[in-house]
């Protein structure tokens, strides 16, 4: 079955109750590898979510009837962890995230973050999803000798992944100015420079990722209103509609979404993660 989707607008006629929900997930890529011990690195990242969560419980509260939002944490050093698998905003309290004596294997976690992007795993609620956000946060290069090139390319093969808001964090005056560690987030994130985050110390990694993270999902959960609650016809620039989006964000896949529900019982060729568009 050919399934389409479009810019969901969030208008008065999609606010009729729980059954229009859209599920929207945010995913947290977190290095938790040794050097995450320094400069109180792996302390700021978790008071980056323990400021961000109140908010995002509020913006939850007034978005409920158009939106469920989820959050899910993978920690990785030489092995991904899921320290949170996709919990509701709304009842979520953030356990810290220790720093381990490991090294950091992007790799794995590419590898990882592509099996539960899927229907199968992480994104399985029926109804209609919203695309996900997605922020890494990393203070290192990939550990050398680590091929995660062929694992990237295979996740950006993932359909989900390919509609994501991505972001990278850089944390660390050291890894800012390391043109390894950017160029493998840069490569997260699509090639946009502006879709990388330099954080040089503890106040930097708390503020940044947490202001981020919360006018990103504020624009993903609000700013389809912003044109009265009409529907964008398809085919059309949604920024004619709009205007611009801050800091480079990329309109042609800010806002989709699409029904998961396959009637005819098919395969959902969403949830392929081979599927390229």
């Amino acid at each position: 079955m050919a399934e389409e989707f479009d810019f969901f607008t969030g208008g008065i006629e999609d606010m009729s109750g729980i059954g229009t929900q859209k599920n929207l997930h945010m995913i947290f890529v977190v290095d938790n590898s040794g050097s995450m011990r320094g400069e109180g690195r792996m302390d700021a990242v978790n008071e980056a979510f323990r400021r961000m969560i109140p908010a995002l419980q509020k913006m939850q509260d007034s978005v409920q009837d158009a939106f469920k939002i989820y959050i899910s944490i993978m920690a990785f050093n030489e092995d991904p962890e899921w320290v949170t698998a996709p919990a509701e905003i709304a009842y979520y309290v953030h356990s810290p995230i220790a720093a381990s004596q490991y090294v950091t294997y992007y790799s794995r976690a590419f590898q990882e973050l592509n099996r539960k992007l899927s229907r199968s795993e992480f994104l399985g609620q029926g109804g209609k999803m919203a695309a996900p956000y997605i922020m890494l946060l990393t203070d290192g290069a990939p550990t050398e000798g680590d091929n995660y090139e062929s694992a990237l390319e295979e996740l950006k093969h993932n359909a989900w992944f390919k509609l994501a808001q991505r972001y990278a964090v850089l944390i660390g005056k050291d890894t800012i100015n390391d043109p390894n560690a950017r160029r493998a987030v840069k490569s997260f994130v699509d090639g946009n420079e502006e879709g990388i985050i330099d954080a040089a110390d503890a106040e930097a990694i708390a503020q940044s990722v947490s202001a981020k993270t919360l006018i990103i999902m504020d624009q993903m959960t609000q700013r389809r209103g912003a044109a009265g609650g009409g529907e964008i016809p398809k085919g059309s620039d949604p920024q004619s509609v709009f205007g611009e989006f801050p800091e480079g964000d990329d309109t042609d896949v800010l806002f989709p979404d699409f029904d998961t529900e396959n009637p005819d019982g098919g395969t959902d060729p969403f949830f392929d993660p081979d599927l390229q568009f």
